[in-house]
């Protein structure tokens, strides 16, 4: 199992807006969808906030959810 906070850990601490990712970033603002693939599923804190921001990012139409609404097709679908 890896660490997840402490020396080990090069990130900072969780709760720390300099520890979002640039995908992260991308699905909360509307521009990137949620395509989570076995192995590379993150740890459940890091995938629940995903899904979260994912989430808010559909329900507050931001990105391409406020500019394509019931129409936006994802390229996996």
């Amino acid at each position: 199992m890896r660490p997840t906070s402490g020396a080990a850990d090069p990130l900072p601490p969780r709760d720390d807006p300099r520890r979002r990712t640039f995908n992260l970033n991308m699905i909360a603002a509307g521009w990137a969808a949620t395509f989570v693939i076995y192995p590379s599923i993150p740890p459940a804190s890091d995938l629940n906030l995903l899904l979260a921001e994912a989430e808010a990012a559909w329900t507050h139409q931001r990105g391409a959810g406020a500019r394509f609404g019931a129409d936006l097709l994802l390229g996996y679908e």
